[in-house]
C-alpha cells in the first residue's frame, strides 16, 4: 500500500480509498470553512454539534438551526452537515485546551462498535470510520497534523503539509472510501480534537 497526495485530493490506495475530482469550487471551501469558524466561537452550539453522530438526525437537526444562525448576513447556507465538522474542531482545539475537559460536558460522539456499527447505514458507518482514521492519524502524527491544521485552506502551505502524512494514512486505513483535500482536513481536524477530549483514546 501506499499514499498518494495529488494536487487536489488526498488518495490513500489499496485498503483506503480512490479519490476523485472534488465538486467543490475553492470559493466555496473558503465560505464554508469561514463559517464554520464563525460557528465554532459560539462555543456551546460548536461543541453540541461535534457530540452528535455523523450523518445522523441529530447532527442534521444541529446543523440546520446553526446554518441559519448570526454567522451567515442573508440566505442560508447549504452544505452536508460533516462537512463543518472538522473546521469547528480545528478552532476549537486552538482554544485553551484545559477548558475541554469540564466535568458534566459532553464534547464529542460515542462511537459505536461491533455489531451496533455494522447495522448503521453504509454511508454513515463510513464517515464515523473517516473520522476514527482522522482520530488515528492524528495520534500517529500529532506534530504533522498540527502543522497542517495551522495552514490557510486551499493553500500551497496546505498542499505540501499532507506529505509528511502519507505513511500514517496508510497505517490507518480500514474502509474504501473517497474525499477531497477540505474532507480530509476536516477527518482529520476532528480526530485530533476526539484525541484532546477523549483522555482514553489513542
Amino acid at each position: 500500500m501506499r499514499g498518494v497526495i495529488t494536487g487536489l485530493v488526498v488518495c490513500v490506495a489499496a485498503s483506503a480509498a480512490q479519490a476523485k475530482e472534488p465538486h467543490r469550487s475553492a470559493e466555496a471551501i473558503k465560505t464554508l470553512d469561514q463559517f464554520g469558524h464563525c460557528v465554532a466561537e459560539q462555543r456551546s452550539d460548536a461543541i453540541k454539534f461535534l457530540s452528535t453522530l455523523p450523518e445522523s438526525k441529530e447532527e442534521n437537526k444541529q446543523a440546520v438551526r446553526i446554518s441559519t444562525s448570526s454567522c451567515l448576513h442573508g440566505g442560508m447556507l447549504k452544505f452536508r452537515a460533516n462537512l463543518l465538522r472538522g473546521t469547528v474542531a480545528e478552532l476549537l482545539l486552538k482554544e485553551d485546551q484545559k477548558a475541554l475537559h469540564r466535568a458534566g460536558v459532553k464534547y464529542t460522539f460515542d462511537a459505536p462498535s461491533g455489531e451496533a456499527l455494522s447495522s448503521v447505514p453504509d454511508r454513515q458507518r463510513t464517515v464515523i470510520a473517516l473520522v476514527l482514521f482522522g482520530q488515528c492519524v492524528a495520534h500517529e502524527k500529532p506534530e504533522a497534523v498540527k502543522l497542517l491544521l495551522n495552514t490557510p485552506v486551499e493553500s500551497r502551505a496546505e498542499f505540501g503539509a499532507f506529505a509528511p502524512l502519507k505513511d500514517a494514512m496508510t497505517k490507518c486505513s480500514t474502509v474504501d472510501f473517497k474525499a477531497d483535500r477540505f474532507q480530509m482536513r476536516g477527518y482529520l481536524a476532528e480526530g485530533a480534537y476526539r484525541n484532546v477530549v477523549i483522555p482514553t483514546s489513542g
